[in-house]
């Protein structure tokens, strides 16, 4: 098992499907937004596998896990496939009501809270506890108090110490899981022959979980980044070869000598690196809303004067009357002279001040 047998193998098992989510960050924070994540390397005379765990913030609202897996010793399904962790935390409902009306989230960084495993844990953070863990507020969240979900993870996994990651027995029990057909699992001799076939002769028939042996666990690596262009060829800035040249090396070598001696400034696997996808959509949202805002005022002043007022408080109850949901923009629906409008609760603000305006002329 020589390191160019391993790079040939994961870099065809990361890049064998161009929108596989696990092999690029960019497209797993195209609708789930990275908090944390974890490499796993094992290794023995025959066989490798890696696992990379990644924590995060589900835009459809959950907090959960993404789970990795490659290598040589895993079936066919389960290599380079995506499995879905359980939720990690719950946060309750303790909405900030002042906030919730002006942001998308609803969590106020004054006072939160979440359970995980059984507690509930409250916090109340400053500007500065979230700088010193690099998060950074736009001028907007400063100004209101607000912490959307991915933020207040992010802050959790630093201040916590990384906590909701598999322990080293459940990780050897998912590639226990993931290695051989159910049938094979509890029959030695089928694991042996299945084995063989795959990765060469044995003294004994390997039970995966036991025969592996961790050799490198890290939350900073060179991972996958495709280019800025989708086109029918694949582009990459960081290709599957660039970025696990030296893995490779040290799954077939087990000498940790070999990572420590990498250029770490190359690292990319903090969600820092990846947060520009992050506030590229973030920054539709908001130019989303600032549109509708526009369009809201522009109807608004179509109408008549004398029946402005009387539609701006009527509407403005009406949206005031909506759920908040965790995330995203609440819908309302206005019959308006035999005609349905659409507005979103985000024009409130312009409400407000277009009565404001009537009332000054």
């Amino acid at each position: 098992m020589t390191s160019e047998e391993i790079l040939e193998e994961i870099s065809a098992q990361t890049d064998c499907i161009r929108e596989f989510q696990g092999a690029t960050f960019e497209g797993l924070e195209d609708y789930w937004a990275i908090a944390d994540a974890r490499l796993s390397a094992f290794s023995s005379d025959k066989m490798w596998a890696v696992v990379i765990e990644v924590i995060g913030f589900d835009r459809g609202g959950d907090y959960t896990s993404r789970i990795y897996l490659y290598g040589n010793c895993l079936t066919e399904e389960s290599t380079g496939a995506e499995f879905f962790g359980a939720p990690i935390i719950t946060v309750p409902n303790t909405w900030n009501k002042e906030i919730e009306e002006n942001q998308l989230w609803g969590i106020s960084r004054d006072d939160f809270a979440f359970r995980f495993r059984g507690k509930r844990i409250d916090f109340s953070l400053t500007l500065e506890d979230l700088k010193e863990a690099g998060i950074e507020l736009s001028p907007r969240e400063i100004e209101t108090g607000e912490l959307s979900p991915q933020q207040m993870l992010r802050y959790v996994c630093e201040k916590m110490e990384h906590p909701f990651f598999l322990s080293e027995d459940s990780l050897r029990d998912l590639l226990y899981q993931n290695a051989t057909s159910f049938g094979a699992r509890y029959d030695h001799e089928s694991q042996r022959d299945y084995y063989e076939n795959k990765c060469g002769q044995f003294d004994e028939p390997p039970i995966l979980s036991i025969y592996l042996e961790l050799i490198l666990q890290t939350r900073d690596w060179v991972h996958p980044k495709t280019g800025n262009e989708f086109t029918e060829e694949d582009i990459w800035e960081v290709s599957p070869r660039e970025a696990f040249e030296t893995l490779s090396q040290v799954l077939a070598t087990r000498d940790l000598t070999i990572w420590e001696q990498q250029d770490k400034s190359k690292f990319n696997s903090h969600w820092r690196n990846w947060a520009e996808i992050e506030v590229n959509i973030e920054r539709g949202q908001v130019e989303a809303i600032d549109a509708g805002k526009r369009e809201f005022r522009a109807f608004i002043e179509s109408l008549p004067l004398n029946g402005r007022e009387e539609l701006l408080l009527t509407l403005r109850e009406n949206i005031k009357e909506l759920p908040v949901p965790p995330q995203g923009i609440t819908n309302i629906f206005l019959e308006y002279e035999g005609k349905e409008i659409y507005f979103s609760k985000e024009v409130l603000d312009e409400i407000d001040v277009l009565l404001s305006e009537l009332k000054n002329r």
